[in-house]
């Protein structure tokens, strides 16, 4: 029974993220069709930092760059870091460097919808969402999961199935 939570758990993880990343994979395609390219000159980026297990860990968590005839724009699609730099960094808003990415020249595309709001990518992120196969990897964990569940639910009613998998009798 208790191999049926962690399934659960773990189909539950596995469909959760399919919406956010759908929806991320959606807005890099249509930012690459339609938006305006750009090269930055003079991008800004924000660091922060956040405590793990080991101390405090500094990344990078926003990008602003200007845009002509819009002023200053933070970018989406920053992605979350997945090697935690542990060395001390100056927080807040500051040019980058080569520690916290976003050097200059920045290619940058941008789209400007009809309600007024602004979409600005970097062309890396963009590229990375656009083709990001992340939504098929959350689907496949989680009908692997629900597969595992209805195993286990099957074996529990049938006592061939439990011996094939090797479920001691009760």
């Amino acid at each position: 029974m208790p191999l049926i939570f962690v399934a659960s758990f773990f189909a539950l993880l596995g469909f959760g993220f399919v919406p956010t990343d759908l929806g991320d994979r959606k807005e890099a395609r249509e930012v690459a069709a339609h938006g305006v390219q750009v090269i930055v000159t003079d991008p800004e980026v924000h660091v922060g930092k956040f405590q793990g297990r080991g101390g405090d860990y500094y990344e990078t968590d926003a990008v602003r760059v200007p845009l002509p005839d819009l002023g200053k724009v933070e970018l989406t699609g920053i992605p979350e870091s997945d090697d935690f730099d542990s060395r001390p960094m100056r927080l807040g808003w500051q040019p980058p460097t080569a520690r916290t990415g976003y050097l200059a020249p920045l290619d940058v595309t941008y789209l400007r919808h009809g309600d007024g709001t602004v979409r600005a990518m970097a062309r890396q992120d963009m590229k990375r969402l656009a083709t990001s196969r992340e939504p098929e990897k959350g689907l496949a964990i989680g009908l692997g999961m629900l597969a595992l569940i209805t195993l286990c639910i099957a074996a529990g009613n049938n006592d061939a199935l439990r011996r094939l998998i090797g479920i001691k009798d009760r």
